[in-house]
């Protein structure tokens, strides 16, 4: 087995999850259709990383060397409950996770050596492939208040209730920790902390928003490592006011998966059964398999399901012309 290298604790990643904001009592919310904005008053981002000649020399080469499949697997992250070490060898995709009911050959209570093993054969398989384009997989956990798929771990309260603390040290802290623990299990990535800016309560995740104010989301993302902003939306919207409360910002417009609760989650096992006593709905796609297409792949047959529908309440941002 390859030696792997020491990893940097704390790749982490936020998601900035937006929801509908909701008039004030009495607003006058006028004429369906007539809010106006004006993308060009927008302000511009202009980051100006920091470029090393040498490395770009090394990211050319690479990329030469690499065959289209690779270079879209990059793109592709799968979760360990429909992957195996051995799929990473005919299917070279960037990265996997294990979400939160996700773990080792199913085993809920699976100790910590477990983990660590199959992460090892998850790089090994990645570097091993034929034709491996020498690029290891990464493995992100759904660690968002500590590692708890781990049992013994230290689970922490939601963002909810650490941003009613106000306590910037606290949270600092608390992310030493929780990136130490799954450091230890060896994975690469948690992702957390979310940089969630929640502004309606019926959303699914508010708990994971530290507040639905952006100045003190800032504040107290501010006290962990800088996080990359993540918007997903069915269409642009209007996001001045949570520009400056992250360091990287990634929008997608997806039509289709808007909001929550556009689809219901479609795909099972194989044999029909539910996976994970999951019942409930999701804002995006969400294959369960690698071997199924996602839900936003086209197929007429998704349709009569509930996908590509978008539901408007009074209030709703306003899509740009």
């Amino acid at each position: 087995m390859k030696k792997r290298p020491a990893r940097v604790a704390g790749y982490c990643a936020g998601a900035l999850a937006l929801c509908a904001l909701q008039p004030a009592p009495g607003a006058d919310l006028g004429t369906a259709g007539a809010a106006r904005v004006h993308p060009q008053r927008w302000p511009k981002l202009r980051p100006v990383p920091p470029r090393d000649e040498s490395l770009e020399r090394r990211l050319d080469l690479l990329l030469a060397r690499m065959r289209p499949e690779q270079k879209v697997g990059q793109l592709i992250q799968a979760d360990i409950d429909s992957i195996t070490p051995d799929d990473l060898r005919h299917y070279p995709l960037g990265s996997i996770l294990n979400g939160g009911n996700s773990s080792p050959h199913g085993d809920k209570l699976a100790p910590p050596r477990e983990w660590l093993t199959l992460a090892d054969r998850f790089y090994d398989a990645s570097l091993g492939a034929p034709g491996s384009a020498g690029i290891p997989a990464l493995w992100g956990a759904d660690a968002v208040h500590g590692h708890n798929n781990i049992p013994g771990a230290t689970i922490f309260p939601h963002n909810i209730g650490l941003g009613a603390a106000r306590d910037p040290q606290l949270i600092r802290r608390i992310g030493q920790i929780n990136a130490l623990e799954v450091r230890v299990t060896g994975l690469d990535w948690a992702f957390s902390p979310t940089t969630a800016v929640a502004r309606d309560p019926r959303w699914g995740r508010t708990y994971e928003s530290h507040s639905q104010n952006p100045a003190l989301v800032r504040r107290l993302r501010a006290a962990q490592v800088p996080v990359v902003a993540v918007l997903l939306s069915g269409r642009p919207l209007w996001v001045n006011a949570e520009l400056d409360a992250a360091d990287s910002f990634v929008a997608a417009w997806l039509p289709g998966p808007e909001g929550e609760g556009v689809a219901d989650v479609l795909f099972r096992a194989a044999d029909g059964s539910v996976r994970h006593d999951f019942r409930g709905k999701l804002p995006f796609s969400w294959p369960r398999s690698a071997r199924l297409p996602a839900v936003g792949s086209g197929e007429p047959r998704l349709f009569p399901y509930g996908y590509g529908l978008t539901y408007e309440d009074d209030g709703e941002l306003q899509p740009l012309p």
